[in-house]
């Protein structure tokens, strides 16, 4: 399809809606193919086009820009919308995936209303007709589009936040600056927290047929969700998956600065100072290790969703692995209450993901420079001893899969249950899933005792994991690029070259 569009064609004529649909399929279909440049490209020749049309606007304001000559019927009106909110979806997907600034700011579909609930098939295309609705009794397969760009509305304000910290001459990629010259400040603190909240608020919210439990995923029919009257069947389920996936994603950036913060902060200070004085501090500690905490018990949610996902050949993004990996090994970095967050537990999940990217090395370069990465990175940071959690053994493709006991799950981000479809890694040993079930409810002010005092996870990550002439310690944090930097990496690239 890329190779038979002529774009200088494109440009020099007049620009319809269905051009900006194929430039939209393009760009989506350019991310996977890791030609992100020409993604990046196609994408903004999408938006720009968009705009010409004047897709952003509402069909009044079009009509009085002389963007439009006449009302458009039912049809007209949601496909404009639909297919702008499509460009702001792409735009936002590759700002996160390739580190690109945005395009489309945040507040300039404010004024715009979301597409309608509604299904094609009974979209009015009479100019001049009744605008219809969908029936209340027959959820729309629309629906979880309309959520996705809720989901994404909070995702550009993330996004927003990262941008003003770099305009604000942050660190370079790579390099965490000293805690004591960026603090958290308490602003920053709280915005992370309302964007939180949003999130959640925001899953508590979805419609019931697009909420997804992993721990009752194998007990639920593949068909319960699917209305009667629907011709023909929709997977509701996959959908809601799908959301849930994002979800998880979204809140590992929302939660992610204040690990790091937490991770600056332990590493610069001696094991013997880490418990500071003043009910204050003591709050304060306390609350930045329980965020970080949900930021790592999240990225292990994810981690264990994929793995569920793509051992039953679930169209999933699969390159989540790649940041939740970076985030569950500056985990195992850093000092939590061990009643929160387990050791064995995060180097559980931190081999499950590892074994999740390395399915796709054959198919994805991407993936192999991503586990070198990831590997290597643990190689120079983690104490020798913490390098080799217990290994899940391969096993034949397509050989009946051992089942763990059964357990009950407490929450809803406990550990998926695995599948019984073949795959090339067994499930977890049942001892060992037993092991993974990380407290996930954490309240902010948890009754235990001072979380900075606590004995560190990984003893050993005092004077002699940060003396400062080791390349290992105090110069280097594993450098996680964006995918579009990945791309850039040759094979086999030497590690001493990022730092």
């Amino acid at each position: 399809m890329t190779q038979q569009v002529d774009l200088l064609d494109i440009i020099d004529e007049e620009v319809g809606i269905e051009l900006v649909q194929l430039l939209l399929l393009m760009g989506f279909y350019l991310q996977s193919t890791e030609k992100f440049s020409k993604c990046w490209n196609i994408t903004g020749l999408a938006i720009r086009m968009a705009q010409n049309m004047g897709l952003q606007l509402s069909p009044a304001d079009a009509r009085r820009r002389s963007l439009l000559t006449v009302s458009p019927t039912q049809l007209e009106s949601e496909m404009r919308v639909r297919v702008w909110y499509g460009c702001v979806l792409l735009d936002r997907e590759i700002s996160m995936s390739f580190g690109r600034p945005l395009m489309i700011n945040s507040g300039t579909t404010d004024q715009l209303t979301l597409p309608a609930a509604i299904d094609d098939e009974r979209l009015n295309e009479e100019a001049g007709g009744r605008w219809n609705c969908q029936p209340t009794n027959c959820p729309s397969l629309l629906e979880s589009y309309i959520q996705t760009i809720k989901l994404y509305d909070i995702l550009g304000q993330v996004l927003d936040r990262e941008d003003s910290k770099d305009g604000g001459g942050g660190a370079a990629p790579g390099r965490l600056p000293p805690a004591d010259r960026l603090p958290m400040a308490n602003s920053d603190t709280q915005s992370l927290l309302d964007l939180d909240t949003m999130i959640m608020e925001w899953r508590d919210s979805l419609p019931a047929h697009l909420q997804y439990n992993p721990s009752s995923d194998r007990d639920r029919p593949e068909g319960a969700l699917t209305p009667e009257s629907s011709s023909p069947p929709c997977d509701f389920l996959a959908q809601a998956k799908r959301l849930h996936t994002r979800f998880l994603h979204v809140r590992v950036l929302i939660l992610r600065p204040a690990l790091e913060h937490l991770f600056q902060k332990q590493r610069q200070m001696q094991p013997s100072s880490r418990a500071r004085s003043g009910p204050v501090a003591r709050v304060q500690d306390l609350m930045l290790s329980d965020i970080a905490a949900q930021c790592v018990l999240t990225a292990d949610a994810l981690v264990r969703c994929l793995d569920t996902h793509i051992r039953s050949h679930s169209l999933v993004a699969w390159w989540y692995n790649i940041g939740s990996g970076s985030t569950l090994l500056m985990g195992r970095l850093c000092s939590f209450n061990d009643a929160v967050v387990k050791r064995d537990a995060l180097a559980a999940s931190w081999e499950l993901c590892l074994q999740s990217l390395s399915r796709y090395i054959t198919l994805s370069s991407i993936a192999d420079k991503s586990v070198y990465l990831l590997q290597e990175s643990a190689r120079r940071l983690l104490p020798e001893r913490d390098q080799h959690p217990p290994s899940l053994a391969p096993i034949p493709y397509g050989e009946p899969l051992p089942q763990p006991r059964p357990r009950t799950m407490q929450t809803d981000m406990a550990c998926p249950r695995p599948s019984t479809l073949g795959m090339q890694y067994a499930p977890l040993p049942a001892g060992m899933v037993d092991d993974c079930q990380l407290q996930q409810s954490v309240d902010i002010f948890p009754g235990g005792g001072p979380v900075m005092a606590a004995p560190p996870m990984n003893e050993g990550l005092g004077q002699d994991m940060w003396m400062a002439g080791d390349v290992s310690g105090a110069s280097y944090w594993p450098f996680m690029p964006f995918l579009s930097q990945l791309e850039a990496l040759p094979k086999g690239f030497d590690m001493a070259s990022l730092e």
